[in-house]
């Protein structure tokens, strides 16, 4: 394990040593490649943050703050069987309009992207898929890039004439993505999806990471997608299941009920993972507790004669 990756996970162990643990069991299993990826990352973050943040021990206070959030969460969603919030205007008001608490969620959402088991197994997905199609992906697009790690990697498996553009309705999180990205030549637009116009012949590969558990209607936001994205192209999409947190609005309860959905709006599924948020539960323990699953799938555009 590098230093770095060491003082972070003492330092949550320090402040919650069963939840340390269990982190500690995770990141021994991480290939290098990405535990060197990750460590890339992590310290190109804390040179964006501002220096007089704590560094280290800033982000783990953040995270510890934001998993306080979830545990309160699964509390009440366990209870009642339900998100606390099921409108955009609720989670604006009481996130996305809130400095003191955005800032510790943004933040210690980026640590969770990083030691999460289920984020690993994702990115690992999204890794492959990117080396077998950015090569010769000419037009891309990101929706909802958040901390930029996906963008990085798709960026990385591009040629470097690839047109990029990163749609996001947070000016925050867009500009911590385009300091993350390090990509000169992108386009970093802030502003809703729904009223972005693409290229004309649409792009060739368009992602949004755990977007779709944030919207009230995520069936109309596939189909802008589908619209955005060209005959020919692939959407890489990824959403969990089952998983309350402060700014979750729409309720994924299983998989078959998200594959549902992306067949809606007019996609079919050329790949999927779905990994659980626990190692190797049992799997009525998922259904009757409702242990979240984070999903992705790489989608293409169902033909217009087979709608």
């Amino acid at each position: 394990m590098t230093p770095l990756l060491e003082r972070v996970l003492r330092s949550i162990e320090a402040r919650n040593p069963v939840h340390g643990k269990r982190l500690a069991v995770h990141l021994t299993t991480l290939d290098p490649a990405f535990e060197s990826e990750l460590c890339t990352v992590m310290d190109r973050y804390l040179l964006i943050l501002d220096t007089a943040s704590g560094g280290v021990d800033f982000l783990v206070d953040c995270y510890l703050k934001f998993m306080d959030d979830v545990f309160a969460e699964r509390l009440e969603f366990t209870r009642n069987g339900r998100y606390t919030s099921t409108s955009f205007d609720e989670v604006n008001e009481r996130v996305y309009n809130n400095p003191q608490v955005m800032t510790y969620y943004m933040h210690g959402l980026f640590l969770s992207q990083l030691l999460w088991h289920q984020h690993y197994r994702v990115y690992e997905f999204f890794t492959s898929v990117a080396r077998r199609y950015a090569p010769q992906t000419k037009r891309y697009l990101e929706v909802g890039g958040g901390h930029g790690l996906y963008l990085r990697a798709f960026c990385a498996a591009a040629g470097p004439d690839m047109e990029v553009d990163v749609v996001d309705i947070s000016a925050t999180s867009l500009n911590l993505c385009k300091a993350m990205a390090d990509r000169p030549t992108a386009r970093f637009i802030h502003g809703d999806v729904h009223k972005h116009q693409g290229p004309a012949s649409g792009y060739d590969f368009i992602t949004m990471g755990e977007v779709l558990e944030h919207v009230e209607d995520p069936v109309a936001l596939l189909r802008k997608l589908r619209d955005l994205c060209a005959p020919s192209g692939h959407v890489l999409v990824t959403t969990p299941t089952n998983a309350p947190a402060i700014d979750h609005i729409f309720l994924f309860h299983d998989v078959p009920h998200i594959v549902d959905i992306i067949k809606q709006a007019g996609f079919r599924v050329v790949d999927e993972i779905a990994v659980v948020t626990e190692e190797a539960p049992p799997r009525k323990k998922v259904v009757d507790v409702k242990i979240a699953t984070l999903y992705a799938a790489l989608l293409a555009p169902v033909e217009q004669k087979l709608l």
